[in-house]
């Protein structure tokens, strides 16, 4: 098993009152929206932790992330006042409240002399700095949501079908899941108004898997992927 997905829990972690589940072991909204901030796409997810983001972002596994803001790992919002370097493998292995700027591991960096925004939330174009070879920022600041922003929208998809494909993997309760073709996501992945969002559920039948996407909490499915169990391949609407 993976070490990541045995550390991380997201998906059973948290319960909000009221929440009709498609599955009886996961209490909370798998959700995902998408927003655009000039060259920047912004997309949301929750529930998440640390070792997911590590698991869902490993493209960048070899590379380093400026560490911009940390908390102590007591859920406070205290964060550090002075920006580090450290691995990106490293991600999982922290506590609490995080925010990154990913750098390619061949580029040499001081950010201490760097002008580097409080929070990669509050600008997104300096949050991912072109310039360094940067690709990703990370914003996980309330132990359940978190923000990757990023100009490059096909990243973004195989950390969102990254994020799916454990969901997919925590609702059916197997370690071995279909993988999902990022393209696939590639209508879901079109920015959307602040505020709008999208829910996956899982529906497990005795001869097959049904993974649906529904906009808003509204109940209606806007698309569908199907596939014969864990030893299947994901198919679009209900085709084989």
């Amino acid at each position: 098993m993976n070490l990541a997905h045995a550390r991380s829990r997201p998906f059973t972690g948290h319960v909000l009152d009221g929440f009709e589940p498609s599955v009886p072991h996961i209490q909370f909204p798998v959700t995902w929206g998408l927003t655009q901030s000039g060259t920047r796409f912004e997309l949301c997810i929750a529930p998440v932790d640390l070792p997911l983001i590590q698991l869902i972002t490993a493209d960048l596994g070899a590379d380093l992330a400026i560490v911009l803001n940390e908390s102590s790992g007591n859920g406070k919002e205290l964060f550090t006042a002075e920006p580090r370097v450290a691995p990106w493998a490293d991600i999982g292995r922290f506590n609490g409240n995080l925010e990154l700027i990913h750098i390619p591991r061949t580029t040499p960096i001081d950010p201490a002399a760097m002008e580097l925004p409080a929070t990669v939330l509050a600008d997104s174009d300096s949050a991912v700095p072109d310039a360094l070879g940067s690709r990703l920022a990370v914003s996980f600041t309330d132990e359940c949501h978190g923000v990757f922003i990023s100009p490059d929208r096909r990243l973004l998809a195989r950390i969102l079908a990254g994020y799916l494909e454990a969901f997919t993997r925590a609702a059916s309760g197997s370690d071995r899941v279909p993988s999902i073709p990022p393209e696939f996501l590639t209508a879901t992945l079109t920015p959307r108004s602040p505020g709008d969002w999208n829910e996956a559920r899982f529906v497990r039948h005795e001869r097959y898997w049904v993974l649906e996407m529904q906009e808003n909490g509204l109940g209606t499915v806007l698309r569908r992927w199907i596939t014969e169990g864990p030893a299947g391949h994901w198919r679009p609407g209900w085709s084989w």
